[in-house]
């Protein structure tokens, strides 16, 4: 989408090529200028909307992250950005040399990465298969829904591998000629699971627990002490909660002729 605004530079004619040159700098520098803050009044919001739950360039699982305060127009350290919150970039900065006056500010497009749909709204689609794998935090989150999928609990690190259960035999019993009862045994074929690391399984139908089945952890030795980990469920639809682009055009109409007269006369004076 693509913000335009018109902008009196009647006051401002330009006669020598150095006020030419300052000019054409002014309206670079005031789009980059305005670009920022739009990267920054989005990230805010978006820390504001959202549950980061881990911090960029932070070793380990856990950890605070420090506020972040959108009414001072700041914009987050490096140090508290999470990875989600980097995805809102400016892709393109406005330079004169290049012929290019515009500034470009959007959010990155990565396999399986969901947030320009919390911007438009759509259907959360699974990845792989019919169904979405959904952590139980009690158990994949270490009991907390504000912390990330423990490592160990990981899709990939459980390593689900497929396996053939033992054929079974069952006996049938019936009468011949002259009352003998004779025994035939007859093959029960063997069935494919899931298994993965952890004591964990694959289960892909309705359960007492899931209904569409889902990813278990085995704790105990009885048939019963087992507890889900993961929970399948169909595609759902994701609601439009964020809103980018009027956040975009407010903050360009309020901001880009205040950066434009601070350039435009720093640079002749």
């Amino acid at each position: 989408m693509k913000i335009s605004m018109k902008l009196d530079a009647s006051a401002y004619e330009a006669k020598t090529k150095k006020q030419i040159r300052n000019l054409a700098y002014s309206v670079q520098q005031a789009l980059n200028d305005t670009a920022l803050q739009v990267q920054a009044r989005i990230q805010g919001d978006l820390r504001a909307k959202f549950r980061l739950r881990k911090p960029a360039n932070q070793k380990g699982w856990a950890g605070a992250q420090s506020e972040y305060s959108a009414a001072t127009g700041d914009s987050p350290s490096r140090s508290e950005q999470s990875w989600l919150v980097k995805q809102i970039k400016v892709f393109t900065f406005a330079n004169v040399k290049k012929g290019k006056l515009y500034a470009e500010v959007g959010i990155g497009q990565r396999p399986r990465l969901l947030l320009s749909m919390f911007e438009t709204g759509g259907m959360r689609e699974p990845a792989k298969g019919k169904n979405v794998a959904v952590p139980n935090p009690d158990v994949a989150r270490d009991g907390s829904i504000n912390k990330q999928v423990s490592p160990k609990y990981m899709y990939k690190a459980l390593k689900m591998k497929k396996y053939k259960t033992k054929s079974e035999y069952i006996t049938t019993k019936y009468k011949k000629k002259y009352g003998v009862i004779v025994k035939k045994y007859k093959s029960k074929e063997s069935k494919v699971q899931r298994k993965g690391l952890e004591r964990t399984f694959m289960i892909n139908k309705p359960t007492a627990k899931l209904k569409m089945g889902g990813i278990y952890q085995r704790v105990g030795p009885k048939r019963g002490d087992i507890r889900v980990v993961y929970s399948f469920q169909k595609a759902f639809r994701i609601r439009k909660t964020l809103n980018f682009i009027n956040q975009s055009k407010e903050v360009y109409e309020k901001q880009f002729r205040e950066n434009f007269y601070k350039r435009f006369y720093k640079l002749n004076s």
